[in-house]
């Protein structure tokens, strides 16, 4: 009898698990509330064990498109593990992300490339952002969207592509960022023959961010040109302030 009953759970089990594995995709994200949090796509197609989604946007910050693989083993322990890969104009990523029963999400071992171009962000000159940004995810954990957790390595050649809008070289910046109680830090910094640049944002859960830009500089003419750009002198320091909302004031 005690092993029927194991038999009986053990199938109803797996019959539950074939049930949720077939299930539609978009009927899944449907259901887990990601399109009222701003997910839209173009169109999708396969099931939670493996889909595709075309021109996916992220509160219409374009994504490109997604390819999912969900994982068997994890989801005995009450996990669903996911990898995943996304191919568009401005982001290229590859990486794993999981949840739980906590309702906490997981973003690991995941690799993502931003073009800035693509995106209306603008520099501390006010001019068109470009250039490319690397992230390495060693864990990030979200919570209702909030960062809770995690480290990641950070690098951008910008200062590089800005530069020679001004006849300069430029460098590239670099650095480990990390969050903790629903803030993102991203702290970068590089450093070329006669300057040096540091780049310190902090994003806020609604995408507030406060950015501050700090230039050593042993050329004149530079430290003349941020001075007019309304960089103020703080010691030997040129630093500009800038704060706005990605969504607001991209």
């Amino acid at each position: 009898m005690r092993k029927r009953t194991l038999y009986g759970l053990a199938g109803a089990f797996l019959f539950i698990l074939h049930i949720v594995s077939a299930l539609p995709l978009q009927l899944a994200l449907e259901w887990s509330g990601v399109v009222d949090r701003g997910l839209s796509w173009s169109a999708i197609r396969g099931t939670v064990w493996y889909g595709e989604i075309d021109d996916a946007q992220y509160l219409n910050y374009p994504l490109g498109n997604i390819q999912q693989q969900t994982d068997f083993l994890p989801l005995l322990t009450g996990r669903v593990f996911t990898k995943f890969t996304v191919k568009g104009p401005s982001l290229a990523a590859v990486g794993s992300v999981s949840t739980s029963l906590t309702q906490t999400v997981n973003i690991s071992d995941t690799i993502l490339m931003l073009d800035l171009a693509q995106y209306s962000i603008r520099d501390a000159f006010d001019a068109p952002m470009s250039g490319s940004l690397r992230l390495d995810v060693d864990r990030l954990s979200f919570r209702d969207l909030s960062c809770q957790d995690g480290q990641f390595a950070l690098w951008t050649d910008t200062l590089r592509a800005t530069a020679r809008r001004y006849g300069g070289q430029g460098f590239p910046l670099e650095g480990k960022g990390f969050c903790e109680d629903g803030t993102i830090y991203l702290p970068v910094s590089g450093q070329g023959p006669t300057e040096q640049v540091s780049l310190d944002i902090q994003l806020a859960p609604n995408l507030d961010y406060l950015a501050e830009v700090s230039v050593r500089s042993a050329t004149p003419d530079i430290v003349s040109a941020l001075s007019l750009y309304g960089f103020d002198r703080q010691g030997d320091r040129l630093v500009m302030v800038q704060r706005g909302n990605l969504l607001i004031d991209p």
